[in-house]
């Protein structure tokens, strides 16, 4: 009896143990997975921007949507939404927010739904993007790719408009909570 019982708990102690391996073994192999995807996207965006800056009869592509749930959780964000579609009304002034997260970089620094972007830190977002097909929206495209770059406490100088008056923000990018990404996800683009 005695020998039952204390090889009851030598396998009760040994389970943790090899749960506890299996799991930090698990955890190793998804981090190198993430690093592996972080890498690929960050050569996606160099051969996006490569292939932009061709003449624009040379090169148009349509840009690569963000497919992967691992890509919305492992970067910063500024909690903007907006409708890649082409805006002919607005594309000429800059991105139309559809919204903003709640709680949000941008909500944080006083951006709403409704607001136009028209810079990201200095550069105008307006006029030809290649890396935009023709049914696209240029300047959300291109503010899309730019704010693909951003790393958690990166500061970006916003200018916008909200109806004729002009405003100038710094936006500190940062990542969101899992329930933060999902619900701007469904709803449009979000950076």
């Amino acid at each position: 009896m005695r020998k039952a019982m204390m090889a009851v708990m030598a396998l009760c102690l040994a389970v943790p143990a090899a749960r506890a391996q299996q799991s930090e073994q698990q955890a190793a192999q998804r981090r190198e997975l993430e690093q592996k995807m972080q890498q690929l996207e960050q050569q996606m965006r160099d051969l996006q921007r490569e292939l932009s800056r061709m003449a624009p009869g040379e090169a148009r592509v349509r840009a690569v949507p963000r497919t992967s749930v691992l890509s919305l959780f492992n970067r910063a964000h500024l909690g903007v939404t907006f409708n890649a579609d082409e805006h002919p009304s607005t594309d000429s002034i800059g991105v139309l927010l559809q919204g903003v997260t709640t709680g949000g970089p941008a909500d944080q620094a006083g951006l709403r739904g409704g607001d136009i972007i028209t810079t990201f830190n200095g550069e105008k977002l307006t006029g030809d993007y290649p890396a935009a097909a023709d049914d696209e929206s240029a300047p959300g495209i291109k503010l899309r790719d730019l704010a693909g770059d951003l790393s958690d406490g990166d500061q970006v100088q916003e200018d916008y408009r909200r109806g004729q008056e002009r405003r100038w923000p710094t936006v500190a990018a940062r990542a969101l909570s899992s329930r933060g990404v999902a619900r701007a996800a469904t709803a449009a683009r979000r950076v």
